[in-house]
């Protein structure tokens, strides 16, 4: 498959933040990351996410920023049919 110029992409980035929540998380899954967002932006200014008070747009830059905490994480950039994009759009 070729990569054209009009391809769409999502992106996932998973994040492990340094505060009590996300190390008690890490105890329990054994997981590395303990957060994960998509997003459409190949900017990377604005993910989305599911937490326990439902769906949030979240601004990374800004967050972690605003909490000064040691942020790890990883960003995975994800070729996707236009229908699949059209239908993350929507939501």
């Amino acid at each position: 498959m070729s990569i054209q110029p009009n391809d769409k992409y999502v992106y996932v980035l998973l994040t492990k933040f340094s505060d009590r929540a996300s190390k008690a998380i890490r105890g329990l899954t054994r997981s590395s990351y303990t957060h994960a967002s998509i997003g459409i932006d190949e900017k990377y200014e604005e993910f989305y996410s599911i937490v326990t008070k439902g769906f949030r747009r979240e601004q990374f830059h800004r967050f972690s920023k605003e909490r000064r905490l040691e942020t790890s994480c990883r960003l995975y950039k994800i070729h996707v049919s236009d229908e699949v994009y059209e239908e993350i759009c929507i939501i």
